[in-house]
């Protein structure tokens, strides 16, 4: 008899500005990575979900606009723990804004996709990057 895969669900923004992608660092890591994370039980839809993640890790004053779904992902580190992700495109409601990072990130970063891509080439863990980099650059929303 088959069991159904447990899982949580993350969302994930990638945000566009000026063909660059925002990155955002998390201290004693070096590996940069796009904003987001697991829905919350009291989340309504992954959607809500995101603009909630966006509102925690840049600031309450940050809208965004989702462009579109550039890719949905399983995976498991361990084998026993399964996300499933939705990576969004996304665009900033006001590109002058500023952000007030929450204590889970000590600095951002917008990146060229060769930025992007030479710095995940550095990490094991920046295979998903990588794939998905070359999906935005594909899609004409990095140069």
């Amino acid at each position: 008899m088959n069991t159904h895969l447990e899982t949580t669900v993350g969302v994930y923004a990638f945000v566009i500005k000026g063909k660059k992608l925002l990155l955002l660092h998390k201290p004693n890591d070096p590996i940069w990575t796009a904003l987001g994370g697991r829905m919350d039980s009291g989340d309504k839809s992954p959607i809500l979900a995101l603009e909630r993640e966006v509102r925690e890790e840049l600031g309450s004053e940050v809208e965004i606009n989702i462009d579109d779904i550039l890719d949905v992902k399983l995976w498991s580190a361990n084998y026993k723990d399964y996300r499933l992700g939705v990576f969004y495109v996304c665009s900033l409601e006001n590109e002058d804004v500023e952000f007030k990072l929450s204590h889970e990130h000590d600095d951002y970063k917008f990146f060229s996709f060769d930025e992007a891509i030479d710095m995940w080439k550095t990490e094991d863990r920046g295979a998903t990057g990588i794939e998905l980099g070359i999906k935005l650059k594909e899609k004409g929303y990095l140069e």
